[in-house]
Order: structure tokens, then C-alpha cells, then sequence
């Protein structure tokens, strides 16, 4: 099964969550059970109540009293009731619970884990600038991302002066966008559809058409892959040259890249918009020779390793993910309930600590853990050069983990149980 086939299946059905009180409450009445059966014998054979009535309601009454039916049927009043109170118009919550037995659980939270994209964050996000890449390093250029589709927007975008043939071209490819013919709407990743909108160009069927009549011809898309981080496309132009367009994380664009193509300043600018609060995604690419660019079958021959290998940065993708207005009161009232609350993303670690920091789950002083040469290392978000430790120069400090960084706690247990009370 496929990773969106898991996905499905894990929406469609669901994990089972078990409350601990209902799973004993098997054992309980066992007990209760050994209880009473020892009590009706000593009522029967070691005591004298002076009557077979009198022995016979006691016994009825101490079943009754220690084996009572009633109370499943109370938990889930009790729980109906909760529901009801949490569904009142006019009371302060107005929250509708489908599921009243998860109720109880709620009152054993102690921290809660947050996504940050459309759940702190707003679902959707604006394509707002290019960092284009230049001889003198990156220049950004800004759009109107409360208008994607404005006149304004497909000025800048046609302009080769602010945006390259190169870059215009793999903002109008490199994507899996899709376009409904009835309604016209984009179907596809959120952040793709808002880089198309704003490209302007008109979609067909693996065909690109630019305002201009530029004709681009996607011969095959490469869909995104979670171990890779990152997608692209194989386009062939009207003169049949065929351009190799990658798009994913800039650290893993870095990674893939010649490194000729990779300017100085590439860290300390993505590093920046990343602390800015911008989803940033690098872009690259590189030309094909017609050896081994023909035909379209012989590029969908070609491996994907070799497709990724050596190509050439040509700019960054930034977008802007405004956070929910309620975000922060929600917050606020966890931290009131004595709930800790914690970012799990898929986004920059910077990126996570600067929205954090604006909704209120991030506070004092934060440092950063990633992996280095297969070793654990700490330092200062602000100062990538100041090497500190959880427990230097601040030991109630918050900590900020990369992926690499949780994998090797993971397998590290010893080291994972001395910051884990954090």
C-alpha cells in the first residue's frame, strides 16, 4: 500500500482509543465478584440473622450494593451530560463532541502536540516573494499575495529583468497542479496552487501556455517523495530542449546541487526567512543533452538519482502562512488547564520556533539541536556559531529539536531521559 493509501486508511478507520477506567472495569467486577461470593457464605454459614427472610434480603442487598448494574449506564450519563455541557449555546465552550466517551480522556491530558500548518496556522498559504538567484547573490522580488491573479503580479512575473526565463518557467511547471475543466478550479498541494495562480500560466493536459504563447511541454512529473523532500518536473520547450526543474526543502536542494551554483550567503538567507516566519522551499535546475533527451522515452527512463544530480539553484520560493486569530487565546487557556502544549512540523525548525513564539507556546530563552558529523549539537538559533548546551547558560531553557536531531535521541534512550522532564 501506498504512503497517501496508509493516509486514507488511517482517516477512513481510525485507531481505536481506549479510556484505562473502561479496560478494567472487566477486572474490577471480577474482584467485586470474589468479594461477594465470600460474603454470602460467611452470611450463609457463619452468621445467623435469626430469619430466612432477613438472610435472604441481606444477601440481595450486598449483591446489589457491590455488583451494581447501574454503573456503565452512569458512566455514560455522566459522559452525555459533559457532551451537553460542552454543546451549550450560551455557555463559554460551544464545542460539539461526536464521540462523549473520548471525554474522559480529556481530563488525563497533560501536554498536547500541534501541527502548525492549518491548525495554528491558517489552512491555506499566499505565495509572497521570489528570492531570485543572481551573479551578486539573492535579490528578492515581492507579489501581491492578496490578489495572486492581478495584473500587477503577471507584470513582475513576465519581466526577465526580475524573474529569469529559468525561474518564470519552473514556477510554471514544477508542480502536480490540476485543473477542473468545469469549474476551472486548481485541484493539488495548497502551496502549488498558489505558486500557479500567481505564475499565471494557463494549464492543459501536460502542456503549459505563458500569456506571451510560450508553449512548455511537461514530459513527466516527479511527484513529491517524503524520503527525498523534494518533487519536479522533466519539460521540453518549443525549440525540443528539455529542462530538469527540482523544488523541495532548501536544505536538501542544497545538498543535491553543484556546488559551483550554491552562493555564500545561501544559509544565512534562507536561514533568515526561515526565522521571518516564510515557508521556504529552494529551486533548481539543469538542461539535459540531446544524447539522452530524444525522446520522451528515453527521459522516463531515466533514474531519478540522476535527474537530482548536479543541478544548478536558481532561486528560493517563499510563502506566507498567517497564523489563526485564535490561535493564541487557545493557547492561553491549555496553559491556564495546566496542559503543556508542543509544535510537531513538518517546517523549519525556525520557522516552527518563530510561530511559536508568536502564539505563546515558546517562551524564554530556546536553543536548537541537530546532528553534526553523527554527533549531537547544540546552539543559538540567533547565533549559529555559539555552541550551548540544555543545561548552559540557561537550564530551564526550551529546546528546539531538528528530525535528525529526535531520530538520534530516539536511538539514544540514555541521553533522551536527561532532558525528557523538559
Amino acid at each position: 500500500i501506498s504512503t497517501r493509501g496508509q493516509l486514507v486508511r488511517m482517516v477512513l478507520f481510525p485507531a481505536s482509543v481506549k479510556f484505562k477506567y473502561n479496560d478494567q472495569l472487566p477486572s474490577v467486577y471480577a474482584i467485586m465478584s470474589v468479594y461477594v461470593a465470600v460474603i454470602v457464605l460467611i452470611l450463609l454459614f457463619a452468621t445467623d440473622l435469626g430469619s430466612a427472610v432477613a438472610t435472604y434480603l441481606t444477601v440481595l442487598c450486598t449483591i446489589a450494593m457491590s455488583l451494581n448494574p447501574m454503573l456503565p449506564v452512569s458512566m455514560v450519563m455522566g459522559q452525555s451530560v459533559s457532551a451537553a455541557r460542552l454543546d451549550d449555546p450560551n455557555g463559554p465552550y460551544q464545542i460539539k463532541c461526536l464521540q462523549p466517551g473520548r471525554i474522559p480522556i480529556a481530563g488525563k491530558i497533560s501536554t498536547m502536540v500541534f501541527d502548525k500548518t492549518g491548525t495554528i496556522t491558517k489552512g491555506g498559504m499566499d505565495f509572497a516573494a521570489v528570492q531570485v538567484l543572481t551573479a551578486t547573490g539573492f535579490t528578492r522580488v515581492d507579489f501581491d499575495d492578496s490578489d495572486p491573479e492581478c495584473k500587477a503580479n503577471r507584470d513582475i512575473i513576465a519581466n526577465e529583468q526580475q524573474v529569469p526565463v529559468v525561474l518564470r518557467r519552473a514556477l510554471a511547471t514544477c508542480h502536480t497542479v490540476k485543473q477542473l475543466k468545469e469549474s476551472g478550479k486548481l485541484v493539488g498541494n495548497q502551496v502549488e496552487c498558489a505558486m500557479v495562480r500567481t505564475a499565471g500560466w494557463k494549464l492543459g493536459d501536460r502542456q503549459m501556455t505563458s500569456t506571451e504563447g510560450e508553449v512548455l511541454k511537461v514530459v513527466r512529473e516527479l511527484e513529491f517523495d517524503h524520503h527525498r523532500m523534494t518533487s519536479g518536473a522533466l519539460v521540453r520547450d518549443m525549440q525540443g530542449r528539455v529542462q530538469v526543474f527540482i523544488k523541495g526543502s532548501y536544505e536538501k536542494v542544497k545538498a543535491i546541487a553543484w556546488p559551483g551554483s550554491v552562493p555564500k550567503d545561501y544559509d544565512k538567507v534562507t536561514m533568515q526567512c526561515a526565522k521571518d516566519n516564510y515557508y521556504t522551499l529552494g529551486i533548481a535546475y539543469k538542461e539535459l543533452p540531446p544524447e539522452i533527451s530524444g525522446t520522451d522515452e528515453q527521459l522516463q527512463a531515466l533514474s531519478r538519482d540522476d535527474l537530482e544530480r548536479n543541478v544548478s539553484i536558481c532561486g528560493l520560493l517563499l510563502f506566507r502562512n498567517e497564523m489563526k486569530a485564535d490561535s493564541p487565546e487557545a493557547i492561553q487557556q491549555l496553559k491556564a488547564g495546566s496542559v503543556r502544549s508542543v509544535i510537531c512540523t513538518g517546517d523549519n525548525e525556525l520557522t516552527g520556533i518563530a510561530i511559536g513564539q508568536k502564539c505563546g507556546i515558546v517562551s524564554g530563552y530556546i536553543i536548537r539541536g541537530n546532528v553534526v558529523d553523527g554527533r549531537l549539537v547544540w546552539n543559538d538559533p540567533d547565533d549559529e556559531g555559539l555552541r550551548v548546551s540544555p543545561e548552559s547558560p540557561d537550564a530551564s531553557c526550551q529546546l528546539a529539536l531538528t528530525c535528525s536531531a529526535w531520530r538520534y535521541l530516539h536511538s539514544h534512550p540514555e541521553q533522551l531521559d536527561k532532558i525528557w522532564p523538559r
